[in-house]
């Protein structure tokens, strides 16, 4: 089956125990469900798994992808589906994605393995989740068993250096990384990065609304609320690889998030939330307790708050130099 999405606007920029317990974190009630968080009026894109040595180039203009299929339930399907996609769109997607890392954090206080999402903002710098980076909470000032693995080439290894900054409130985390020790095409993985926007219009955010949105109100309630704005979520869904997805419409909230509709599910925490103009507007930071329902929807802390968040404790500790970085990485 072809399915053209409507997303074609995207830019391309970019053992001691027999057994471990595995947690890919992103949920608010249950970290064992295994339901996917899907609107069904609301999907786009159904999460495809980008990297996947599956995918292959059809003609000049078409790409077959896998993807994740689901039960009437919303469950996860064993079964190995694909879908037909653009050639553009699939370049695209690959563009962003490639900017998106897999992460791992073994905890101190159990044998448990923590997989998430990070991605790269620039100068070696990532955004994950406060929860990605230690769970037990025992982990926020160091890097101690933190892994970063880059999506596209796996050989491709990041070891943590330092973590700037963590907000359990707000659920994020920046963080430095040392290059890696064995690279494959590392020049076209590392310096892949996803930009901010210094462009009001291409935000999300309570003061740009009259940039996005010319036709609304020039004072329009909170949440304020689009249902045909399309948003891209793009993570390492289920610890299974990195995955792209699409929804349609948005709500802004008051206390600085966002809440989307693209498809995640655990291993998602962390990975960006991008707009139509290919801009970053968020980090995923959880799913809703409805699944496979037309009022599932999931949470994305915005990225303007993120900033500002970080330039206060910055200039609390008169810390010059990374005010100096954090206004590059901030920037198109």
């Amino acid at each position: 089956m072809m399915i053209m999405t409507k997303f074609k606007n995207f830019p391309g920029k970019s053992v001691m125990k027999k057994t471990f317990s595995i947690l890919c974190l992103l949920k608010l009630t249950s970290l064992f469900a295994i339901n996917h968080s899907i609107n069904p009026e609301r999907m786009l894109l159904p999460p495809i798994d980008i990297f996947s040595k599956q995918n292959k180039i059809l003609n000049n203009d078409l790409v077959e992808v896998k993807k994740l299929s689901f039960d009437e339930k919303g469950n996860a399907s064993n079964k190995s589906e694909t879908m037909t996609i653009s050639l553009e769109e699939f370049q695209n997607y690959t563009r962003l994605a490639s900017a998106v890392y897999k992460v791992e954090y073994s905890t101190n206080r159990s044998q448990e393995i923590i997989k998430g999402t990070a991605f790269h903002i620039g100068h070696g710098y990532i955004l994950t989740n406060h929860h990605v980076l230690s769970k037990d909470r025992s982990n926020l000032d160091q890097c101690l068993n933190f892994s970063i693995t880059d999506s596209k080439n796996h050989s491709n290894t990041f070891s943590c250096k330092k973590v700037h900054f963590c907000s359990q409130e707000s659920d994020f985390c920046l963080i430095e990384i040392n290059d890696a020790k064995q690279c494959k095409n590392f020049f076209c993985t590392k310096y892949n990065k996803l930009s901010f926007a210094n462009n009001p219009s291409l935000k999300i955010t309570k003061n740009s609304i009259r940039n996005e949105f010319p036709e609304k109100s020039m004072n329009p309630p909170f949440p304020f609320s689009d249902i045909d704005y399309p948003l891209m979520a793009i993570g390492n869904t289920l610890g299974l690889g990195t995955h792209v997805s699409i929804g349609k419409g948005f709500n802004l909230l008051t206390n600085n998030s966002t809440r989307f509709y693209a498809p995640i599910r655990a291993g998602n925490s962390g990975g960006p939330l991008i707009n139509k103009a290919g801009i970053v507007v968020g980090v995923i930071k959880q799913e809703s307790e409805e699944k496979n329902s037309n009022t599932a929807f999931n949470i994305a802390f915005n990225s303007d708050s993120i900033y500002e968040e970080l330039k206060q404790h910055f200039l609390i500790n008169n810390n010059v130099e990374m005010l100096e970085i954090l206004e590059t990485l901030f920037q198109n």
